[in-house]
């Protein structure tokens, strides 16, 4: 209840120090109000880790083979929805994952080219996120490719449309700063 906010993160503080102390990155537990609590806490002390229920670890952990049909035989890779803007970008960047990314990919309306991310999507996803990461923008296409050696062809092979494809795979938020840089990039 809302009105037992202030009370509640005061008496997990004590929890909060012992996470810190353990230098997690990554906080699992079964119990959904934990998962709740634990996540305001994580929020409101900065406590920089991702609440995860264990089925969810589990789920992260699974490689399935497809049974019979097209592409039999194949490794089928987890997916974990997120919730995404109108504009199709996460909701909460913090809930990025690879298998988020994953989810996201697919959901882009591109079919075969986003429908198994491959070595050279996960370097461009990684460039993208690196760069977002330390310059609080998004990186431009050109900047991209010419970090990875990619030609735009390349580029646009990998992540059709425009540069909003490759920035909502790669979690990045929904803001001015990544659509100017997206107008930037042509």
């Amino acid at each position: 209840m809302s009105e037992f906010r202030q009370r509640r993160l005061q008496a997990g503080k004590t929890k909060v120090e012992q996470i810190k102390a353990t230098g997690a990155k990554i906080v699992a537990t079964s119990c959904h109000n934990c998962i709740d609590q634990l996540t305001e806490l994580s929020q409101h002390y900065k406590l920089d880790v991702r609440v995860k229920n264990l089925c969810e670890l589990v789920a992260d952990a699974i490689v399935l083979q497809a049974r019979d049909g097209p592409g039999a035989g194949e490794p089928v890779y987890p997916e974990t929805p997120v919730e995404v803007t109108d504009r199709g970008f996460i909701r909460d960047p913090s809930q990025w994952t690879p298998e988020a990314a994953r989810f996201l990919a697919r959901r882009q309306g591109y079919g075969q080219a986003l429908e198994h991310l491959t070595d050279d999507h996960w370097r461009v996803i990684e460039c993208i996120r690196s760069c977002y990461q330390r310059h609080g923008v998004a990186p431009s296409r050109q900047t991209v490719c010419s970090e990875l050696g990619l030609t735009k062809k390349q580029y646009y092979q990998l992540f059709p449309g425009t540069m909003k494809t490759a920035y909502r795979v790669s979690g990045l938020p929904e803001s001015a700063d990544v659509i100017a840089t997206e107008a930037r990039a042509g």
